[in-house]
Formats: structure tokens, C-alpha cells, sequence
């Protein structure tokens, strides 16, 4: 992976300044550290900080078309390439490398874009320049694995991996957008595109820009591959589970294929350890995984991570995490995250790709996406059995099947069932039922709104944030089942916006570490569109397709254990013993640093961090509250209304650089 960063000239042929496209490069030089690379010419700039993993001395980009006249700049991987490739040469093409890259060029020159998308099975973002067309074409993966901004600045067209490399420009602002706040403490992201920067935009998931002739237009070329509820065909559960047994193991062959070493995470969960598993199978005994274990036991899972090792017996490392490594790493997640969090979960898996990198890896494979295509959350679940149970609300035996659905949370098997039928309740006063699974998430996490400054809320001119997203979304979900549904809206907004963002590429390319997903492989997902829903979720079971395909080939306690998710201490870890707030966070709860960020309300905050403090009848709206509103302050702290200084710029790694026909040497500025 690497980061990409340009500018195009929306209102004629003005020429970029070399300096803004080193800025830009040097701001995301954590995520390409091996060298960069330019390309500028009349209307457009590129610039490229690398990563290399496949052609080590041959991959340098820009790169072009023989005649010049196609320009791309490229972060990711194009798994299927060596495929393409071949067809390409078939048809007299001719390559200068052996990057996966440089497929793209020629497949534009056959088909252009949208037709080009259709070829691709990798996760990426990339700029396309067609010089003779003067068009820019920005285009982002089907799921939202990698990032790419973009924003019109006088008359410009600039885009970047992460908006670091948008505000590295001299004099350049960040202001926060308070609405993309407000969706953030809804659907723990900003959501359609949005940042949280104002005039900042996101190509979202399955989409592409287009920018030629002085218009702008975004794209859908890819959507969910869900669509009327799935049919029963008569396959049985093994069929299902076999066909996705050999998508699994060609994604994960894909996956290999670099010239650096690869590892894999392990978190001791069903998805990575598969993962582990299938890797296991193409890399002979010299397979190294990595893992967290955290030195509460509440959280830890290091004997399941221990098991599969003994196993496989692969090479573990085990990053060692307590509540002062997250406290003292998480002003580092919010640099790099660019957005508030609600939860710590990111701040260990920074600290795990550190160890990754400082071991000499700098890629690995994941079990990410499972949970979401295959039917592995508990949201899923507390769906199906709402829709279940509302067929005989009277029912005393369904409504206690609640008490069933979190056994790893103690006080929540407690509950009285009356309180939890009233919990689960259908249907929801107020809400649309095509969105009733996520009623409950939404709901606990909007609370942190209670402690918006009235100026701030005032701001927000009325706007509700799930209002909006149900009107936008509603039509797509017509028709589809109880667990499709639920699945189609946790994969349009969480996992882009938090689970592949603040918690993966964010986090790994912070120590600049490419991770791969073969669970979000493009026909797997698109397989999994066709299981029907009781072979996703058998019961309660979750995952049951997986567990079957992966039959006698994983330890029987991974495969049996209940779900759980994968979770960090929150509260605990910004407290000493004693109930004071530790350094490293104490200055952004001040009651200063509170005002002067115009967002909470101060004496309510201060409540909120006594209750924490005391560790008594905190629940979790209070939890997401506090790490909500922490991680907002340091954002504020760190980006609204600063000027970034330049970051170093070291001209001895510039590996390439093109000054295209009527370019110059000399400044010009934008």
C-alpha cells in the first residue's frame, strides 16, 4: 500500500507547484516510507509515497501508457493482475514493469472507466489521468478497505489518501463539519461521504469521481450484492460451505502473493483463526503470526491464540497491552484515525502493527469480514430473534431467548425478561422497520449528543442524522430479508467508516503495514449474497456456513466458543487506581479545553468524569460517551483551526519524476 496525493486544474491548464505535491507526499510519508515519486504537467499533479511489496526495483510510480496519454497513481493491490496482465499481452500490450499497477493503464486504453472496474479483485484507490481527454477519474474499492479524499480549492481538484495530505498546503485550515460529527456519534462514523473536516469528501465504497470539462460527478459502479431475500435452492448447508471452502482458500493464495514476507493477525476468534489456517497451507513452516493479549483477563484471549499456534505451530508475537499503553497511544490513534473514536479498540491494533513492522514485516492477512457478509455479529442475531419473537409477542418462551444473546456480558443475562421484550420491542414508536436492527446501537450511541454545548446543537440547524440516512437507504432495503437487511447496514456504515478505517488501514499504516482481507475478496462477498439466510444464521448460531467449511481443521474450542467481539478496556484505561485521570489524557478534559472547542458542555462533561471516575453504574452509553468525547477534544486539538507545520521532505528518496510537454521548472501558485 502506499499514499497518493494531487491536484487537477478544474478551470484550465495552470501548471501544479512542485513544493504543495512534496508537501502532500511528505504528509503521508508513514504510509509509503521507501521513496516517492511526481508527475506534473499542464492541468494536473501526482504525487506517490511508496510501500513496495510487489516489484521491489520496477514499481515506481506515476506510471504511464507508452504514448504518455494515460497516467495513474496507485495505493493497494490488484489481486487478480497476473490474470490481466496475461489477457493484456494477448492483446499487444507491453509492460515497462511487474506491479499490479501498471494493468490499469492498459486496461483503460481497452475499456475505460466504469468497464475496467469489472476486471478488478483487489482493494484499492487510485487517481487516473487520461491526458488527451483532460479527464481525472478518482476511484475507491468495492468495500472501502483504503481511503481517498478529496476537496475544490480555488479551482483545484486536490485529493489524497488521508487529509493530512490536504492540509499540508502553506496556510492551509481544518474546521470541523458538525453534522459529520453528529452522524459519527450515531453510526461511529461519518457516513455518504463525509468527513469530519468541513469541505473535506470521501469517495465512498464502490464509487468513482469523474472531473473533465469543469464538472464533477461521483458514481456507484458496485453495490452490496444483496438482493431479494435469498432463495432456498435446495443446497444444503455443506454445499454452501464447500463452494465458500474453495473461494476462501484461492482469496487467501491471492493474498500471498508479494515479494516481502507475509504474517497474519490472530486474535483467537473463529475469522482469523481460518485465516492462520488456509495461510498455513501455502507457506510451509515458516508462517509468523502476531496477536494482542491484554493484561486483563476480561479482554485477553491468549489461550485460544496459544492453541492454534501449538497447532499450526506457526511463529507467535504477542504485543502485550494495559490500560496505560492505550492511554498513552491513543492521542496517536486520533492523528492518524483523523476522527474521533468511540471506542479504545483502535489503540491496540496500533500497537499491533507496530510490533508487525518492528519484527520486519510489513504485510499481513486478516480475518476481517467475516463477521459482516457471513453473518457473525450479535446485532444480527438480537434482529432475527426481534423479528421471531414479534410473530408471538405473548409468547413467555421467545422473550426469554433475549437472555441468551450476550452471555459474555454478566449484568445483561440479569435483566428481567419484561425489560428486555420492552428492550427489543417491535415495532420501534418513531422508526421506519427496514431499520429496526439497529435501533438499539443507534439509540445508546446518540446519547453522547445529550452533551453537545446548546450553541453547538444550535449549529446542527434540527438535523437527524438517521432520519436522513433512512431516506437515502430505505428504497435499497425493500425487499430483502430480517438478516440482510441488518447485514446491508452494518456493511454500508460501519465497516467502512470505522472497522476498515479507525481501526484497520488507519491504524496499520501508521507503521506502515499493508493488511489484506480475504474474507472482503470480491467473489466471496458476491458468493455470499447467494447464502440464504438460515445458512449464515442457524438459530443463534452465527457463522454456521464458516464453522461447516472449516470442519476438522481448526481446534474444536475455536469453532464451538460463542461469539464474541473484539473489544478493549475503555474507562478503566484513562484512570489510575486512585480515580484520577492519568496525564496523558487529564489537558483535554480541562474545563479551558472544553469551552475553547465550543462542542460539550463543560459542567456536563465533568459530571460524566466523576461518574467514570467512581467506576460504579457506568453502562455503555456513559463508556462511548467518555471515549467519544476525549477523542473528540484531542481531534479538535490536533486539527480544527491549526496550521500543520510542512513535514520534512527528504529529496534523496524521489525514485521518479515527470515534468510532462508544456510543464516548467518554475513556481505557480494555486
Amino acid at each position: 500500500m502506499c499514499g497518493i496525493a494531487g491536484v487537477f486544474d478544474m478551470e484550465g491548464l495552470r501548471v501544479p507547484d512542485r513544493g504543495d505535491l512534496e508537501g502532500m507526499a511528505a504528509a503521508q510519508g508513514h504510509r509509503g516510507p521507501d521513496g516517492f515519486g511526481f508527475m506534473r504537467g499542464p492541468g494536473i499533479g501526482f504525487a506517490h509515497a511508496r510501500l513496495s511489496i510487489i516489484d521491489l526495483d520496477g514499481g515506481w510510480q506515476p506510471l504511464s501508457s507508452e504514448d504518455g496519454n494515460v497516467w495513474v497513481v496507485f495505493n493497494g493491490e490488484i489481486f487478480n493482475y497476473r490474470e490481466i496482465r496475461k489477457n493484456l499481452l494477448s492483446l499487444g500490450h507491453r509492460f515497462a514493469t511487474d506491479t499490479d499497477a501498471e494493468v490499469l493503464v492498459h486496461l483503460y486504453e481497452e475499456k475505460g472507466i466504469p468497464g475496467l472496474l469489472d476486471e478488478l479483485n483487489g482493494q484499492y484507490a487510485f487517481a487516473l489521468f487520461g491526458r488527451r481527454e483532460q479527464a481525472l477519474y478518482l476511484v475507491r474499492d468495492h468495500v472501502g478497505i483504503l481511503p481517498l479524499n478529496y476537496r475544490l480549492e480555488n479551482g483545484w481538484l486536490e485529493f489524497a489518501s488521508e487529509v493530512k495530505g490536504l492540509l499540508s498546503r502553506d496556510g492551509a485550515r481544518a474546521e470541523l463539519d458538525p453534522r459529520s460529527l453528529d452522524e459519527l456519534f450515531t453510526f461511529w462514523g461519518p457516513v455518504s461521504g463525509n468527513t469530519l473536516f468541513k469541505g473535506v469528501r470521501e469517495v465512498p465504497p464502490g464509487h468513482f469521481l469523474k472531473a473533465a470539462g469543469g464538472n464533477l460527478g461521483v458514481v456507484r459502479y458496485w453495490d452490496v450484492p444483496f438482493g431479494k431475500e435469498s432463495p432456498d435452492d435446495g443446497r444444503s448447508l455443506q454445499d454452501y460451505a464447500g463452494e465458500l471452502r474453495g473461494l476462501l482458500e484461492e482469496a487467501t493464495r491471492l493474498r500471498l502473493i508479494a515479494d516481502v514476507p507475509v504474517g497474519a493477525y490472530l486474535s483467537g476468534g473463529l475469522d482469523s483463526s481460518a485465516v492462520t489456517r488456509l495461510t498455513r497451507g501455502h507457506t510451509g513452516d515458516n508462517l509468523r503470526t502476531f496477536s494482542v493479549a491484554f493484561e486483563d483477563p476480561d479482554f485477553d484471549e491468549s489461550s485460544y491464540q496459544k492453541l492454534l499456534n501449538d497447532v499450526l505451530k506457526t511463529e507467535n508475537s504477542s504485543v502485550q497491552v494495559g490500560g496505560d499503553s492505550i492511554a498513552n497511544a491513543f492521542e496517536k490513534v486520533i492523528l492518524h484515525a483523523e476522527k474521533p473514536v468511540l471506542r479504545t479498540a483502535p489503540a491496540p491494533m496500533l500497537l499491533l502493527s507496530g510490533s508487525v513492522r518492528g519484527a520486519g514485516f510489513r504485510t499481513v492477512v486478516t480475518g476481517e469480514g467475516a463477521d459482516e457478509f457471513l453473518g457473525g455479529y450479535d446485532i444480527y442475531k438480537e434482529a432475527m430473534l426481534r423479528a421471531f419473537w414479534s410473530r408471538n409477542p405473548d409468547s413467555a418462551f421467545r422473550g426469554s431467548l433475549f437472555k441468551k444473546l450476550y452471555p459474555y456480558l454478566k449484568t445483561f443475562s440479569s435483566r428481567p425478561t419484561d425489560y428486555l421484550r420492552e428492550y427489543f420491542r417491535l415495532p420501534v414508536p418513531g422508526w421506519d422497520e427496514l431499520f429496526a436492527s439497529h435501533w438499539v446501537r443507534w439509540t445508546v450511541t446518540s446519547r453522547i449528543r445529550n452533551f453537545y454545548q446548546e450553541s453547538f446543537r444550535e449549529s446542527l440547524g434540527g438535523y437527524d442524522p438517521v432520519l436522513e440516512y433512512q431516506d437515502r437507504t430505505r428504497d435499497r432495503l425493500r425487499g430483502l430479508g430480517t438478516l440482510e437487511r441488518a447485514q446491508y447496514i452494518e456493511i454500508d456504515t460501519l465497516l467502512p467508516n470505522y472497522l476498515l478505517s479507525s481501526q484497520g488501514d488507519r491504524m496499520a499504516m501508521a507503521n506502515s503495514v499493508e493488511v489484506r482481507f480475504p474474507f472482503l475478496d470480491r467473489k466471496v462477498i458476491e458468493f455470499s449474497g447467494r447464502i440464504p439466510a438460515h445458512c449464515k444464521m442457524l438459530g443463534l448460531k452465527e457463522k454456521a456456513v464458516l464453522k461447516r467449511s472449516m470442519a476438522g481443521e481448526l481446534p474444536e474450542p475455536i469453532v464451538r466458543r460463542f461469539k464474541r467481539p473484539y473489544m478493549a478496556p475503555d474507562i478503566p484505561s484513562f484512570f489510575t487506581p486512585g480515580g484520577e485521570l492519568k496525564a496523558a489524557v487529564r489537558p483535554y478534559l480541562s474545563p479551558g479545553r472544553i469551552a475553547a472547542a465550543g462542542v460539550f458542555n463543560g459542567s456536563m462533561v465533568d459530571s460524566l468524569v466523576r461518574k467514570c471516575a467512581r467506576g460504579k453504574a457506568v453502562g455503555f452509553g456513559d463508556s462511548m460517551a467518555f471515549v467519544g468525547i476525549l477523542s473528540t477534544q484531542m481531534w479538535m486539538d490536533l486539527f480544527a483551526g491549526r496550521r500543520p507545520g510542512p513535514a520534512p521532505f527528504d529529496t534523496g528518496k524521489i525514485r521518479k519524476d515527470h515534468l510532462l510537454d508544456g510543464g516548467s521548472d518554475g513556481k505557480h501558485c494555486r
